[in-house]
């Protein structure tokens, strides 16, 4: 046990945090829109390319990566849970990072 703990304070850099803070400054909601929804980065990307998605709703711990794919005009809100708390509120019992609404 002593020699795993020591191998995970090795590989970890000095000065580097674990977790990323959210930088972006978005709006934040804890209750999700009624309606029907698309889950996946891609499949979002592809119905807001479309015009069927035109509000994006992210999980408090989404990367900012995948929230800075979507440069068109959209509404993107801030879930206050986390990525599981967002499946759940959909209802799938999976994490997932962001939900799209028509």
């Amino acid at each position: 046990m002593k020699d795993a703990q020591e191998r995970v304070k090795r590989k970890r850099k000095p000065g580097f945090p674990i977790r990323k803070v959210f930088a972006m400054d978005l709006e934040t909601i804890s209750k999700l829109p009624e309606g029907k929804f698309t889950i996946g980065t891609r499949e979002i990307k592809k119905a807001v390319e479309a015009g069927s998605v035109k509000r994006v709703i992210v999980a408090s711990n989404c990367p900012d990566f995948l929230i800075k794919k979507f440069d068109e005009d959209i509404i993107i809100q801030r879930f206050e849970g986390d990525q599981k708390g967002l499946g759940t509120k959909v209802g799938k019992p999976f994490a997932i990072a962001m939900v799209g609404y028509e």
